[in-house]
């Protein structure tokens, strides 16, 4: 086990020696300057839209969209987070979160996950351009989404040897707009489902918290999240790079990069509580 941590170190320290080398020197930029986009010629005009209603057996109220008895329709999209890559039993935070929402409410739940390891968002537009994923789209209750982490990989991979701060916000802009069209695309299938977009955390937080600037990157990376989800209706983002700030070494798959099955479980948590205060409420 000491020998494969310590492989995996090897494999993943150069890559954070050249981070280190980018960021010397250079002055460290501030959160604070990060601002939401006021308005955006892209923006959809929010709409709020009927629901239907599925009773629950505490007596709350989970609102959906084209459901006329106790049953739900997820479907999943983006890349390795929602594919569950690390968890050894497959399922990862979309499966368990499945589960959960089905033993907690009586529900049954029907479950497409189209989500692939290593999509990027461009990807990902020509993905949902499929039929039977715009299908499932059209059809679906509830959807969940990861996205963005393989575009700020892509930063690292193409500028290995020159990175600076201005590429990953420029990239940043890239993602942002893509994520529109996503979004576009996603709301032109279904105008109503609710969409959850799982945020990205830092997987080095352990190992190399000292370099502040990643978290800084990942930081400005979620509020762009975050911004675009603002322009539709029923979009919501959730959290989840506190959930791996403190003893993170636990919560990762041996890769050291993906959760394992607790991390999966602590992301699935943070997902139904979200779900819980958007769409329950006590009558």
């Amino acid at each position: 086990m000491k020998k494969k941590i310590l492989l995996t170190l090897m494999l993943t320290i150069p890559i954070f020696i050249l981070l280190i080398l980018f960021v010397i020197g250079r002055t460290p930029f501030s959160i604070q300057a990060i601002k939401p986009i006021e308005t955006s010629e892209h923006a959809e005009q929010k709409v709020q839209v009927p629901a239907d209603e599925i009773k629950v057996e505490d007596n709350r109220t989970i609102v959906t969209q084209h459901s006329e008895s106790n049953s739900l329709h997820i479907v999943g999209i983006g890349d390795s987070l929602t594919e569950g890559v690390g968890d050894p039993l497959k399922e990862g935070y979309i499966g368990i979160a499945k589960e959960e929402l089905e033993r907690k409410y009586s529900l049954e739940m029907a479950m497409d996950n189209y989500a692939k390891k290593g999509l990027r968002s461009d990807q990902l537009i020509k993905k949902l351009k499929k039929k039977d994923i715009a299908h499932a789209l059209a059809e679906a209750d509830m959807i969940f989404m990861t996205i963005g982490g393989n575009d700020m990989m892509q930063v690292f991979q193409k500028h290995f040897f020159h990175l600076n701060v201005d590429l990953f916000e420029k990239q940043s802009e890239t993602f942002a707009d893509n994520l529109r069209e996503i979004m576009t695309m996603i709301r032109t299938e279904n105008a109503e489902a609710p969409i959850f977009v799982i945020g990205l955390f830092n997987p080095y937080m352990v190992y190399f918290s000292e370099i502040v600037e990643i978290n800084k990157v990942i930081q400005i990376w979620n509020q762009k999240t975050k911004t675009v989800l603002d322009e539709y209706s029923q979009s919501f983002f959730v959290p989840t790079d506190f959930l791996f700030s403190d003893e993170q070494e636990s919560l990762l798959h041996e890769d050291y990069f993906h959760p394992n099955r607790q991390g999966y479980e602590l992301m699935a948590e943070e997902l139904i509580s979200r779900i819980e205060n958007e769409l329950l409420f006590i009558p």
